[in-house]
């Protein structure tokens, strides 16, 4: 194993726009620039916090989602903050988190569903904001940003379209 690598179990892997190669073990974040060499990335976060999944934005902003304690947002210039239901989150287990093209950040949790940021505040979707009907997303797993204000969202109740100013456009 590379230096820096623990036993834990690789549970994401992402290319950041720096084309830096990403690995998420449990407790820690593990950088192979370019340049090679793997190297841990140090984050703000207590030893019991466990790490869930990676995405990154355009800008390099990196999301974590962390098994129980909120969502971590790391600036490129490796300032952090970290949101929890204090903040607003639907739950302290997160799934996935997406800062889309537009810069509103997206939350899928374990069963409270979906949760949008658009600074400063953040809000649960639980229902359609066109229709007024429930969702029905069940634990949101995963975003995939089609373009802005479009984005594919994978849940255990399936596969759903969001479409800005429409919202949900599709179920599978």
């Amino acid at each position: 194993m590379p230096a820096g690598w623990s036993d834990e179990p690789v549970l994401d892997l992402r290319r950041d726009p720096l084309d830096n190669i990403w690995a998420l073990q449990g407790k820690q974040a593990i950088r192979l620039p370019e340049t090679g060499g793997w190297e841990t990335i140090p984050l703000p976060l207590g030893p019991s916090v466990k790490l869930h999944a990676l995405s990154f934005d355009a800008q390099g902003r990196m999301v974590v989602a962390l098994e129980s304690d909120g969502l971590l947002i790391r600036e490129p210039n490796g300032s952090s903050r970290q949101l929890t239901t204090r903040q607003g989150l639907p739950r302290d287990r997160i799934n996935v988190g997406l800062l889309d093209r537009r810069g509103a950040l997206w939350v899928g949790s374990d069963g409270a569903g979906l949760a949008v940021q658009v600074v400063p505040s953040l809000r649960v979707l639980a229902e359609d904001p066109e229709t007024g009907a429930n969702l029905g997303l069940g634990a949101v797993g995963r975003f995939l940003e089609l373009g802005p204000g479009d984005l594919l969202m994978g849940g255990s109740n399936g596969l759903f379209r969001w479409q800005e100013g429409k919202g949900i456009t599709g179920r599978w």
